[in-house]
């Protein structure tokens, strides 16, 4: 799972909170990958 973690090209929040299963929004705007295409 953590090799899946670190090729993420999603939202890592939404990973992490799906393994746990929390709800999420699909995008966080917080994460390394949201913030690359504000950039």
């Amino acid at each position: 799972r953590m090799m899946q973690y670190a090729k993420l090209d999603t939202c890592r929040r939404a990973f992490i909170h799906e393994y746990f299963g929390i709800p999420h929004p699909e995008i966080c705007n917080a994460c390394d990958n949201d913030l690359k295409d504000v950039e």
